[in-house]
């Protein structure tokens, strides 16, 4: 059984073309900070298998990626579908390849979502 987490902190940059219809498309890119813990417990264990049990967190950059397009209900009132990619940049959890006893980061994240938005 494993768990994961992530709390990020991240400010992007939103690019969308100027235009008159109900559909908006746009791209973001951004930066921040990370953090992320990640649990893991080997519940079943035989008297031949060393039973492991991890526990480990970490801070560390971060970049975000992602587009969406809005639809247009009311003036500036709007709805939209959110696609976003992030990645940690950290290169202090090992691979399971260099050593199997320990395990490794949950370095990226792929975020679907919806999203409301009214402009002023």
């Amino acid at each position: 059984r494993s768990s994961g987490r992530a709390v990020t902190f991240l400010t992007n940059v939103i690019v969308e073309p100027m235009t008159a219809s109900r559909l908006r498309p746009y791209l973001t890119v951004g930066g921040g900070i990370a953090r992320f813990r990640q649990s893991v417990d080997f519940p079943r264990c035989s008297s031949r298998v060393h039973c492991i049990a991890f526990d480990r967190s970490q801070s560390g950059p971060a970049f975000d990626a992602g587009a969406g397009l809005d639809f247009r209900v009311w003036r500036g009132f709007s709805v939209g579908l959110d696609g976003r990619y992030l990645r940690v940049l950290t290169d202090d959890f090992p691979s399971v390849l260099e050593d199997p006893y320990k395990v490794p980061a949950p370095l990226s994240l792929v975020r679907l979502g919806t999203r409301v938005r009214y402009r002023f």
